[in-house]
This record gives structure tokens, sequence and C-alpha cells, in this order.
């Protein structure tokens, strides 16, 4: 007898699925952050304390992100904001590819870096819209496991990009983007 792990999350909505796959590809994307302090550094030449506090302000907008895509969600609707929310992550992170302006590429990764903690809750919410009480447990975990997916493959094309094209790390990361807002 051979055990499938994947069999726990048959009969899902096809909705959920969409989800799944629109998170594998966000995730995949989400790499920009992870590499800020190398740019930070070695692109842009910024010092270590600097970059430490551009880092850190950075990842503090998520927070305020997340309560603004809470707070949309509830009132524009979950689908709208995070459609709202995604674009404007990849239209932050498209300028960074083509300016030379240090204080311009930082300002739109601080921008990129608050609209992605707002997609958060909404794409939570919508989870919890489609799923009846007793499938949510599942249907998150499928979801979870799209996190985990993405955020292992993409830094592995986030390396191979930062040493040598780095332009298309920020170009990656806004397609992404934009590819989760049309599944969704």
């Amino acid at each position: 007898m051979t055990l499938n792990p994947f069999k726990t999350y048959r009969g899902l909505p096809k909705s959920i699925y969409t989800l799944f796959f629109a998170q594998i590809i966000n995730r995949f994307g989400d790499f920009v952050l992870p590499f800020l302090t190398l740019y930070l550094t070695k692109k842009l030449g910024y010092s270590l304390q600097a970059t430490g506090m551009i880092v850190m302000i950075a990842t503090l907008l998520i927070i305020p992100g997340s309560l603004a895509g809470g707070k949309f969600a509830d009132h524009i609707g979950r689908k709208k904001t995070y459609l709202i929310a995604q674009t404007f992550v990849a239209v932050f992170l498209l300028p960074c590819a083509f300016i030379d302006n240090s204080v311009i590429i930082i300002v739109c990764l601080f921008l990129s870096t608050f609209f992605n903690g707002a997609v958060r809750p909404p794409m939570n919410a919508i989870v919890a819209d489609l799923l009846p009480p007793e499938e949510r447990k599942i249907g998150f975990s499928l979801l979870y496991l799209g996190i985990n997916i993405g955020v292992a493959a993409g830094p592995i094309v986030a390396g191979f990009l930062f040493n040598n094209y780095l332009p298309l790390l920020f170009i990656g990361d806004a397609v992404t983007s934009i590819i989760a807002v049309v599944l969704v």
C-alpha cells in the first residue's frame, strides 16, 4: 500500500488550485527582499549600517501593508484588494530595473514591500470564503505548500540573476506578480 500525500488535496474547488498556483508563482517571485542586503551593499554601495536600516524599514512595512490589505479587503472586497495590491507590487518593482537613482529605487522597494504585505490578508480571506469550515484546514495547507515551493525555488533563480542579469531580478519579480494577478 502506497501513501499519496497529495490525495489529501483532491476534491477542492478549482479556484483553490488556481490560488495554489498563484501562490507558487507569487512566492517564486518574492526574491527581491532576500537579496536586498546584497543589492544595497554590493551594487549600490551602501554601508552595512544604512543597509541594515533600509532592510529593517522594508521588512517592517509589511505590517502596515497587511493591516491596510485586511481593511480594504473588508471594504472593497477580497479579490479586488488582492488584484490591486499585487498589481502595485509589480508597478513599483519595474522602475528598479531601469533607473540608476538609489533613492528612487529604495522608495520603490519600500512601496512594493508595503503592497506585498497587503496581498496576504485578502488571499487568506478568499480561501475562507471559498471553502466550508471543514475544508479550510486542507485549503490553507495547500496554499502554504504553494508558498513553500515558491520560496524554495525562487532564490535559486535569483542568485543567478543577481550575479549576471540584475535588472531581470526586478523584472522577474514584477512579471511573476502580474502572472499571479492574471491567474486570480
